[in-house]
This record gives C-alpha cells, structure tokens and sequence, in this order.
C-alpha cells in the first residue's frame, strides 16, 4: 500500500525522514523466527529472512521497525545455513531473483501440468 503522506509531509525533519528511506545492510538483522514455523518439517528448512522493503506475506512483521513501507514490491533476503534447503513453493503473482553468495543452490521450476526442469 503506497503511503499517502510522509512523516515529512507532516512536518518533520528532512535530514530525519531522507535516514528513515536507507536501508543498509548493517542496519538489518537476520529474523529467524518468521519462518520458524518451517522447521516442523524438518530442520533442513530453517532460514533466515532479512527485509529491507516491505515484509512479504509470511509472519507477523509488525514489531520490525527498520521495515521500509513498501508501495507495490518487496525485497528481502533468505539467509541458509549450510545444506539448508528452501521449501518448494509456487509463486503465483511474483517474480523470485537467487543470488548467491557463497555455496551452490540447486531450483527447480514448474510450468504447467507435468513439465519441469
């Protein structure tokens, strides 16, 4: 939802609102309990989400305050412990970019009744 005023609309300070619009890695932190519920299927899906943009639709964010309003997308990144593995899911409505890091990620993508790669 994009915001229709600004806490500089409103009358604060621009030097204020212009450091509440960055977020840098160093100011985010790793959130493993959002997808704790995960782990009931076992341990190889425990993950880490990292919001910069929004807070996507899984979990309960709202006490996450260095969460930018997000106006019609949403950036995070999924931190994996080594041989972690991401659950499968579909994506209906979006798009999902992989970068990684260090290590190697194997994905698997659907198209239509029967068709995989």
């Amino acid at each position: 939802m994009p915001l229709d005023k600004t806490p500089y609309d409103n009358g604060s300070d621009l030097a204020e609102f212009t450091d509440s619009l960055i977020a840098t890695k160093d100011s985010r932190e790793p959130d493993w309990d959002t997808l704790k519920f995960q782990t009931k299927a076992g341990p190889q899906y425990a993950r880490a989400q990292i919001r910069y943009v929004g807070s996507g639709a899984t979990g309960n964010h709202e006490g996450d305050n260095r969460i930018l309003p997000s106006g019609g997308f949403t950036f995070s990144n999924m931190l994996l412990p080594p041989g972690a593995e991401g659950p499968e899911h579909t994506h209906h409505d979006v798009e999902e970019a992989f970068f990684v890091l260090e290590g190697q990620v194997r994905v698997g993508i659907h198209r239509g009744e029967g068709e995989a790669e």
